[in-house]
């Protein structure tokens, strides 16, 4: 008879599924303790109890959580707080154009309507 061999990327003693959840739990508590550590939070926004590397993993998450709202809330606030000449606008070429020729238009009519009254004063003002 042929005796069953166990494939070599097995271990020989695999793990229970309780123990790998256990690991993947603790593993995953550690780094949003790091996170929250890197981001210099150190207590609950929420409940006002301190966060160290004892706090459970729903504390932890519930804190990110609640830190990520807080920061979206903050960027909504201040996005439509900017005055509006700091607003981006988008610049129309065309429409400029056109206003700056409407404009030149009204100087060269204004020119043409007031000149025979401008040259008719000076006649009269220099008239020897």
């Amino acid at each position: 008879m042929m005796e069953k061999k166990t494939p070599i990327h097995l271990s020989i003693n695999p793990k229970s599924e309780t123990e790998n959840d256990i690991d993947h739990r603790e593993h995953t508590r550690q780094l949003f303790y790091r996170i929250l550590r890197e981001r210099d939070i150190k207590f609950n926004s929420e409940t006002g109890e301190k966060i160290d590397e004892n706090s459970d993993l729903e504390t932890l998450l519930r804190v990110i959580q609640l830190e990520k709202e807080k920061k979206k809330r903050q960027n909504e606030i201040s996005s439509s707080n900017k005055p509006a000449d700091l607003q981006v606008h988008k610049y129309n070429f065309v429409s400029e154009y056109w206003r700056f020729i409407n404009e030149l238009d009204k100087l060269w009519f204004s020119y043409l309507a007031l000149n025979p009254f401008i040259v008719w004063l000076f006649a009269l003002m220099y008239d020897d």
